[in-house]
């Protein structure tokens, strides 16, 4: 994935972020979206634990997933099954 598709994806899972309802049923908000609050970055753009395509940005990890998982998917979690966050097709 280039970086600018990347860095669109990550937007995306950053807004979703902030309208999902964490698990445990406790709501949340942050007061600044980048790498060091994302879930999936361990701090840094190149620490990804989730969601890596590359492995220069999971630091020798991989993944290769691509589409949002359910527990990850905003629309999901809030608007129910019908709904899902766009992805490529």
């Amino acid at each position: 994935m280039n970086p600018l598709k990347q860095i669109i994806c990550l937007s995306l899972l950053f807004l979703a972020a902030c309208h999902t309802q964490p698990q445990g049923g406790a709501t949340a908000t942050k007061s600044k979206y980048d790498w060091s609050t994302y879930k999936y970055a361990n701090g840094a753009y190149n620490k990804l634990t989730k969601y890596c395509s590359k492995s220069d940005y999971g630091n020798g990890y991989t993944d290769s997933r691509t589409t949002l998982e359910r527990s990850d998917d905003a629309a999901y979690q809030n608007w129910g099954s019908d709904w899902c966050m766009p992805t490529q097709a």
